[in-house]
């Protein structure tokens, strides 16, 4: 859940900040419209995403909000080694949760965070997912 007021304000641009260089935030709406540019409905297929939590959002003043990260391509394909991390955290984490957990440095990733070292070592970021997974879960 995203903190209230400014500190909620500031965290939401420190987000933006972490997740600008792979490819930044974007709503719902935007990556909706870009799917559907590329075939099929596109609220219905990132509802599909989403519901079959293949990707994350999480809600910031009025909007669904997504990590580019999580897709690739100009046909926004879902990323490949993505889904066995989710699968790891979404049943124990909310959407800001993830999208905060993604950014942070960790330290089974020898402080970096999961999302400068996934898209080259999504096993690594599993192990580090499950890590994440017990240690709520205790």
């Amino acid at each position: 859940m995203p903190p209230k007021g400014d500190a909620g304000d500031a965290a939401f641009v420190s987000l933006q900040s972490a997740y600008r260089p792979s490819g930044g935030l974007a709503t719902g709406e935007e990556v909706a419209a870009r799917l559907h540019v590329n075939g099929e409905g596109g609220h219905s297929r990132l509802a599909r995403w989403i519901v079959g939590r293949q990707v994350f959002s999480f809600a910031w003043h009025e909007h669904f909000w997504l990590p580019m990260f999580q897709f690739e391509g100009p046909e926004l394909s879902l990323r490949e080694g993505l889904r066995p991390v989710l699968s790891e955290l979404i049943n124990a984490m909310d959407g800001w949760s993830l999208a905060v957990w993604f950014a942070l440095p960790n330290a089974a990733l020898a402080g970096h965070s999961p999302l400068s070292v996934g898209c080259s070592r999504w096993s690594d970021v599993f192990h580090a997912a499950r890590l994440q997974r017990h240690a709520l879960n205790a």
